[in-house]
């Protein structure tokens, strides 16, 4: 597919390949040759805004390699711009793609948070106006996504048969009048989009800002990025360990449960934290691996794989969620399988709870449902670790008391920092 903003962009294409001219000498990479510039030219003309090799440097093989922290985030640019591109093309795609980029840009957050306070000091700014910047998109995509998600139960309402008793809105159905809301909504995303520069491309905006960042990072050496993740992912899996033992994501002191508030500022934030530490596992670039027949485990984390080895059998194991990568180090990372799938589940578990009461309260605001959910209401949409129904409030109770008991993200932290 082509990528019309490249097109309109020819600024762009010469800031990314001959701007980069003089970082690439300075780091004594050798510059691309006018052909390999010409393949980077027609690569952005066939729709990828990041070539793989932007600017090239070579190991002692004379092949082309690019450093390991570039590479996450280059990679993390190109699933964003290739998407953003779909949503271009018209309505239509944009509802099946929006959801893909919004994925896209939670990764190069997340990477963002990651690296912040890795090199040198310019970096923490940097980083930060990165992921203030993804962030802004996706919160805005996000919103969209509420309105998209009520017209979607709306027409699912519609197929098994709405009450005749829904009344007509200036004239219209229930769901005619959400589908307008949801196309006005549409039109006016992809205007602020556009007038952003996220999907029309020029000499300022968002996506230039990107390359902006890209260019002035001094990527950190392969080792000097393996060291950082060993020495950071510990701290973010003890950071959300120890959140969860003080309440943060806990009802309010005294409260019966969850208000539907707080379903989106605790439950959602918490299954956001859970999901963010499995990404940083998955896309730094094959750091991680799971731990092999033999590997050596304290005997403190013995007994809690033991007693979690059943996740293994669940469906989500066998998900894209929960692997990791194949390995691209000599010495990776090396993690217990049942933790990560474990965090994997949690994350499920959490999100259909969430969805349950959010799906209700959407319903609620369209008129469909005359009461509000009863966070306490055992339903079979939401289970528990053991596959059992549960309520969202059971559930939320069950696996905070759980996590406080057999401290798994604090175990994980110390199976990460007594890898060599």
């Amino acid at each position: 597919m082509q990528f019309k903003a490249a097109i309109r962009a020819p600024a762009l294409a010469v800031l990314l390949l001959f701007g980069l001219s003089s970082l690439a000498a300075d780091r004594g990479w050798r510059v691309p040759t006018a052909q390999e510039e010409a393949a980077c030219i027609a690569s952005l003309e066939a729709g990828s805004y990041f070539p793989a090799r932007p600017f090239i440097k070579f190991d002692k093989q004379g092949q082309a390699v690019m450093p390991r922290q570039q590479d996450v985030f280059f990679t993390a640019a190109r699933l964003l711009l290739e998407n953003l591109a779909k949503t271009e093309v018209s309505d239509a795609q944009f509802l099946k793609s929006y959801t893909t980029v919004r994925t896209a840009l939670f990764r190069i957050e997340i990477l963002a948070k990651l690296f912040r306070k890795a090199g040198d000091d310019r970096h923490e700014e940097q980083f930060e106006r990165l992921r203030v910047l993804t962030k802004d998109l996706e919160d805005r995509l996000g919103k969209f996504n509420e309105l998209d998600e009520l017209v979607k139960l709306i027409k699912r309402r519609k197929a098994g048969g709405i009450d005749p008793s829904v009344p007509k809105v200036r004239g219209f159905s229930v769901k005619e009048e959400w589908e307008l809301k949801r196309v006005a909504a549409l039109k006016e995303l992809r205007a602020w989009m556009a007038g952003e520069g996220w999907t029309s491309a020029g000499n300022s905006g968002a996506v230039a800002e990107i390359y902006d960042i890209f260019k002035r990072t001094r990527w950190l050496k392969d080792s000097e990025m393996i060291l950082h993740v060993k020495l950071r992912v510990p701290k973010m899996l003890r950071k959300l360990q120890k959140e969860i033992a003080e309440g943060e994501y806990s009802p309010a002191p005294g409260a019966a449960g969850y208000t539907q508030t707080e379903v989106e500022e605790k439950v959602h934030e918490l299954r956001r934290e859970i999901r963010e530490l499995g990404m940083v596992m998955q896309f730094t670039g094959g750091l991680f691996t799971f731990s092999k027949q033999g590997h050596v485990i304290p005997e403190a984390a013995e007994s809690l794989l033991a007693k979690f080895h059943f996740v293994l059998e669940l469906p989500v194991a066998k998900t894209p969620f929960a692997r990791v990568p194949a390995v691209t180090v000599s010495s990776p990372i090396f993690i217990p399988r049942e933790l990560f799938v474990l965090f994997t589940e949690y994350t499920v578990e959490i999100g259909a709870a969430k969805d349950w009461a959010q799906n209700r309260d959407r319903l609620l605001q369209a008129g469909l449902e005359k009461q509000p959910a009863d966070l306490n209401q055992t339903v079979p949409e939401i289970t528990d670790l053991k596959g059992e129904p549960s309520s969202l409030n059971g559930l939320m109770a069950g696996l905070i008391a759980q996590i406080g008991a057999d401290q798994p993200f604090a175990v994980m932290a110390s199976l990460i920092e007594q890898n060599p």
